[in-house]
């Protein structure tokens, strides 16, 4: 990940190795729009589809300024996803709640030194994210709406980077949305069953 420059990064709490998808398996190639290598940023590490029931931030750490701005982007996310998944600022009850926090010192696993990084927990057996946290290097950087939507959009379990220039890649991205290709990532998605395997085209 690039250094703090607006960019953030997302990470499995264990990285899991692949594995040869069972013969039951459900293969999962991209929508029409959507690169092989976009459409793989949307699948774990081992290749397979994980999302919460649910995403819950708790912001009790923080004042109003700052939670203003992640409802703002919470609406923004559930938005580009058509609300298929539910987004608030309300901890506990059914999904995923994560902790958020500020990390001066953070380092996102692989990535280095980074101005936010998510870190998913989930259950490997149903693929279900069950939650984690959202660290950000200072309370500037969590005033920088595009750096806080691209975490929110890690919650949905969407942890790799893409090569192409966007809301989710490595580089620097100007504005709080995503491209039209990331927007149909994301939704296509939810067209599989938890545990479905990436499948290129």
């Amino acid at each position: 990940m690039l250094a703090l420059t607006g960019v953030s990064c997302g990470s499995p709490t264990t990285p899991t190795p692949p594995t040869p998808p069972p013969p039951t398996m459900v293969m999962a190639p991209p929508p029409d729009g959507v690169s092989n290598e976009v459409w793989r940023i949307g699948f774990g590490s081992d290749g397979l589809l994980r999302r919460p029931d649910a995403v819950h931030l708790d912001m009790s750490d923080f004042d109003s300024s700052i939670q203003s701005v992640f409802a703002e982007m919470l609406v923004v996310a559930a938005d580009i996803v058509q609300q298929k998944t539910s987004l608030d600022m309300i901890p506990g009850g059914i999904g995923a709640t994560f902790k958020v926090a500020l990390n001066p010192g953070l380092v996102c696993g692989d990535y280095g030194r980074t101005a936010g990084c998510t870190t998913l927990r989930y259950e490997d057996s149903v693929g279900r994210v069950t939650g984690g946290k959202m660290e950000f290097v200072s309370v500037t950087i969590m005033q920088n709406k595009t750096v806080v939507l691209h975490e929110i959009i890690r919650t949905l379990g969407v942890i790799g980077n893409s090569p192409v220039s966007g809301l989710m890649s490595q580089t620097p991205w100007s504005s709080a949305r995503p491209t039209e290709e990331e927007r149909l990532m994301l939704l296509g998605r939810y067209n599989y069953p938890l545990l479905a395997q990436y499948q290129g085209r």
